[in-house]
């Protein structure tokens, strides 16, 4: 019988070795496409579930910030006495949420420390995630995003009627303009 069905079993019967081998060929790249495929999704879901724990880590530093909601500004301050200016209120937010406990005040409004920052596109904005105001060589004002749906931010603030730490739209500010956005690095 060549080629055809075994009756008693119904497998396929192999008239030649080179049948045989095509046949062991087929099932290791079956294989080898299972292996890469379930890798694939371990791959996936590992990048899934840092990509949260991220997430979280970095709306921990909104949250943060949201505490020192109604402190007063002053220039210089890092919440001592409920005042606070607006790298102050970085700084310590970044620091207080676990997120970079090693972060320098200095480097909470420089978003040229590429060290400790990385920019993103305005597409790319989360909760946590830092807005900068200025011009392309230095920072004149720092907040923190909160809803980045609504564009509020938190910031610390010396300027206008409502003076200190609250939230505002950081798209309809009448004295600053949007210079970058960026993504404190995880320490």
């Amino acid at each position: 019988m060549a080629g055809g069905k075994d009756r008693s079993t119904g497998a396929k019967k192999f008239t030649s070795s080179v049948d045989f081998q095509k046949l062991e060929r087929a099932e290791r790249e079956n294989r080898f496409s299972e292996k890469s495929d379930r890798f694939y999704k371990l791959e996936r879901m590992e990048n899934e579930s840092n990509y949260t724990a991220n997430r979280l880590a970095l709306s921990r530093i909104a949250d943060e910030a949201y505490k020192y909601c109604g402190y007063k500004y002053e220039e210089g301050a890092e919440g001592e006495d409920d005042s606070i200016d607006c790298s102050g209120l970085v700084y310590r937010a970044i620091k207080d949420s676990g997120y970079n406990p090693n972060i320098e005040r200095k480097q909470a409004i420089d978003y040229r420390e590429k060290e400790w920052s990385e920019p993103i596109s305005e597409t790319r904005v989360l909760k946590g995630d830092l807005v900068h105001f200025g011009n392309t060589r230095t920072t004149a004002h720092v907040g923190i995003v909160y809803n980045r749906l609504t564009h509020e931010m938190i910031s610390a603030v010396s300027e206008g009627n409502n003076p200190g730490v609250h939230l505002s739209n950081y798209k309809n500010l009448d004295y600053w303009t949007v210079v970058m956005y960026t993504r404190p690095k995880r320490r």
